[in-house]
């Protein structure tokens, strides 16, 4: 169902903030490109999680907000303000395997320098370097990236929202 216009703007207040953008830099036309007026709530309950999930006025994903994490953008919304997210970026071959359905990207497929925002439990898009403004996927730090100078081992990210090949399909993982 809709939310109010009020549910809407605690929204933009909340949620702005936790990607370091104050409300008062965004301007109105963009908070509407995020959450539009016409945003509809609707709840998720699986076997391993619970939670909300927003969408525009045609039922298209816009935001995804469980009981383990803070909302969290779709793609679809990354795909209009890409620069919500810091871009961990990868290999053309990396991102095959996370479409797969890989849950971890690890060091070795990333490429420097890091967005100094991914710090550890941020969240953050994965995009391919040969078109970095186009994320493919959404996932969490496992570490303090911008801290990081050189490829090494170890797990950098790990998907909690992936974008599997149908345009209309997002996979809770």
């Amino acid at each position: 169902s809709n939310i109010k216009s009020s549910e809407r703007r605690g929204l933009v207040d909340t949620s702005l903030p936790l990607f370091g953008f104050p409300k008062e830099r965004i301007s109105l036309e963009t908070q509407y490109e995020l959450f539009p007026k016409a945003t509809k709530c609707t709840s998720y309950k699986t076997t391993t999680s619970s939670g909300y999930i927003y969408t525009d006025s045609e039922c298209t994903p816009t935001w995804f907000e469980s009981e383990e994490s803070s909302i969290v953008p779709s793609l679809y919304t990354l795909w209009k303000c890409p620069y919500l997210l810091p871009i961990v970026l990868s290999h053309e071959g990396v991102i095959e395997i996370l479409l797969q359905g890989y849950k971890y990207l690890n060091l070795p497929g990333t490429i420097l320098p890091f967005d100094e925002r991914c710090k550890k439990n941020t969240i953050v898009a994965i995009a391919d370097y040969k078109d970095p403004l186009v994320p493919i996927a959404v996932g969490r730090c496992l570490m303090d990236l911008s801290v990081v100078k050189e490829r090494g081992s170890g797990v950098a990210v790990q998907l909690s929202l992936i974008h599997i090949s149908e345009p209309t399909r997002l996979d809770v993982i």
